[in-house]
């Protein structure tokens, strides 16, 4: 695709329209027009040094959890309720309770599940209230989650009641997937 160069990851919209990719060592989001002939891309501007994102849709439109993690790691949330050639900043963060590794949206977009790694390289998932973020109210972050160690990555299911951590493991922790049920109530009880 012209216009997007050393991409990181890659968020489809959930109702297909975009393609949303963040591009090494840049602070762009491309938003590639899926179905469009010849995939007109948008760039938005979106913190340092982008990495992971993830993309949930909402009656205002998209909405993009966007995660930088040069410097202070802090995870951006951006409003494209007119689409990707107007958006908004909602918010940012940077209290993690870890260093952060990845990031995916519920389905509706109120919340972000951070998967993070200590020092030890032991994983963790922390809840993050994304309206929360956006009104600038306290207590946004639920508990981190121990889910394994090692290597990992996270998935939502589509309907966003189960997220899947496989991690590579370590010495004391074999590799597994961890399966954790997502209730929506009071953050601090997300998992459960």
């Amino acid at each position: 695709v012209a216009g997007v160069t050393k991409p990181v990851d890659l968020a489809i919209s959930p109702a297909g329209q975009f393609a949303y990719v963040t591009s090494a060592g840049t602070n762009n989001v491309s938003a590639i027009a899926l179905g469009v002939p010849g995939l007109t891309v948008t760039t938005l501007a979106v913190g340092t040094s982008t990495t992971m994102l993830a993309v949930a849709a909402t009656t205002a439109g998209d909405r993009l959890a966007v995660l930088d993690l040069s410097g202070t790691p802090t995870l951006f949330f951006v409003g494209l309720a007119a689409g990707p050639a107007s958006p908004t900043a909602l918010g940012k963060t940077t209290a993690f309770a870890n260093p952060p590794l990845d990031v995916r949206m519920s389905p509706g977009g109120r919340w972000t599940y951070v998967l993070e790694a200590d020092a030890a390289n032991k994983v963790y998932v922390q809840a993050v209230d994304e309206h929360g973020v956006e009104l600038g109210v306290p207590n946004i972050f639920g508990a981190p989650v121990s889910v394994g160690a090692g290597v990992s990555s996270e998935a939502l299911s589509e309907d966003g009641s189960t997220l899947y951590i496989p991690y590579q493991g370590s010495a004391a922790v074999p590799g597994a997937i961890a399966v954790d049920g997502i209730s929506q109530s009071n953050c601090p009880y997300l998992f459960k």
